[in-house]
Formats: structure tokens, C-alpha cells, sequence
């Protein structure tokens, strides 16, 4: 497990007479997620909260969630997977194989599990690592939130993302050419991540589908515009 932490130096007078590096990215504007909403919503307020996001690390998250009486653990993911990535090709062997990737104390269970835009990056292979290692640290309350592109093209590397409030997310995309990928869907998803299904999915206007997933066997419920809702066996129905 490891949680990166960029330093800061003074540049030498070589690198000063460098040229200036491009700008950063200037965020999307800020958007209703409504995963993150309910998430929040269903969070058991007598129990111990604790959160892992498989992002890099962000202060505002973190304050969020521990403002929150949370405990946050940082995976880093991307970064961690970084050695298995090459060619355009993602090696699954490779990442199973990493010593330290999502290793805890068998006792560990969290509650919530943020991974962002990550599971666009690993492929099929990737994610039934990740599943795999998730599923011995997930309890039957435990929801996975992610977003997927819906076009089927991506920024070379993850979006940066920023929780405003309880409802309201903000991104940093990464500059650089759009990759063309093969586009998640609810099956898919499932089929590739094998310990979890989707509980709810939502179609945002900013060309996102959101997920929450919970552990168990597939089950494919219908994705249409707007927030998409299954009801549990003997749930009264949504007012």
C-alpha cells in the first residue's frame, strides 16, 4: 500500500532558463454526482466509517471524509500499476504479481471504496485483480463508487477528482490526445470485476456513467437516462 507525496524543490538556474511548462489543466465545471449523494446518505451513522480511495491523495478528500468521522486510506492505484503498464497493453500478470498492491490485515473491511475513473484503465484482466483483491476487504454493506466514460475515448491518464460537498464532484482532466478504448458497461463490468454487482447506476450529462457497486454475484439491471435504482427484494417502493 502506498501513498505518494510530490515534493517541492527550488530550481537550479539550469532549469530555470528552461521553458516554462504548459499550464495546468483548468478543472470541468463542478457536477451532481448522485452515487456520491446516496452513498453518503446510506452510510450507517452508529458504525465506524472507514474509506478507501484508490486515487492519489487529495487534502480536500481526505478532510472530507475524516470531517466526517471517517478513517482514509490512500491505494494510489495508477501509480502503484505503473510497471504494468507499456506498449498500449495493461499485463494483469503484473499487477497480481505486486507484493503490496491492496494488501491488508485479513480483519480490514471497508465501508466505501472510491475508485474515480480507474477502472478504464486496467481492462478486463485488471479489474478481475482488483476484484479479487477488494472482495476479502468488502462486508455486505460495502459500496464501490466509480465513473466510467461513456464514449469510449479517454485522457491518457486519470482525471484528478475533488469532492466539493455532499453532492458535488469536481474534476481535473489530464491535457494531452484522447485514447480510444473499449467502453464499460453494466455486463461488462460485472463480468470483469466477478465479486461485485451493480446497486445503482446513473447517466450524467457530462458523458459519465456512475456506479455504485456491492458485493455479489452479477446481477444486470437496466441502465437508462437519469438515476437508475433496483430495488431490494421486499423494499417499499421509492416515493
Amino acid at each position: 500500500m502506498r501513498l505518494w507525496r510530490a515534493a517541492s524543490r527550488t530550481p537550479t538556474r539550469v532549469e530555470a532558463a528552461r521553458p516554462s511548462p504548459e499550464p495546468t489543466p483548468q478543472p470541468a465545471p463542478a457536477f451532481r454526482s448522485w452515487a456520491l449523494a446516496d452513498l453518503l446518505r446510506r452510510r450507517e451513522a452508529d458504525r465506524r466509517w472507514r474509506v478507501l480511495d484508490l486515487g492519489n491523495a487529495n487534502h480536500n478528500n481526505m478532510t472530507f471524509f475524516v470531517g466526517r468521522g471517517a478513517s482514509y486510506v490512500v491505494e494510489a492505484l495508477y501509480s502503484t500499476t505503473a510497471p504494468c503498464r507499456g506498449g498500449g497493453r495493461f499485463d494483469a500478470g503484473c499487477m497480481r504479481a505486486l507484493p503490496d498492491l491492496l494488501r491488508f490485515t485479513p480483519e480490514t473491511r471497508f465501508d466505501t471504496i472510491l475508485a474515480w475513473d480507474l477502472l478504464d484503465y486496467l481492462g478486463p484482466a485488471g479489474l478481475a485483480v482488483l476484484g479479487e483483491r477488494l472482495a476479502p476487504h468488502c462486508h455486505a454493506r460495502t459500496l464501490l463508487h466509480a465513473m466510467v466514460a461513456r464514449e469510449g475515448r479517454l485522457p491518457a491518464q486519470p482525471a484528478r477528482w475533488e469532492i466539493v460537498d455532499d453532492h458535488t464532484i469536481r474534476q481535473w482532466p489530464q491535457a494531452g490526445p484522447l485514447l480510444d478504448t473499449v467502453r464499460l458497461t453494466d455486463a461488462s463490468l460485472q463480468r470483469a470485476l466477478g465479486a461485485f454487482r451493480v446497486d445503482r447506476s446513473y447517466l450524467l450529462q457530462n458523458g459519465l456513467q456512475e456506479f455504485l457497486l456491492e458485493p455479489g454475484a452479477p446481477s444486470l439491471p437496466p441502465t437508462v437516462a437519469g438515476p437508475v435504482r433496483r430495488r431490494r427484494p421486499g423494499a417499499k417502493p421509492e416515493q
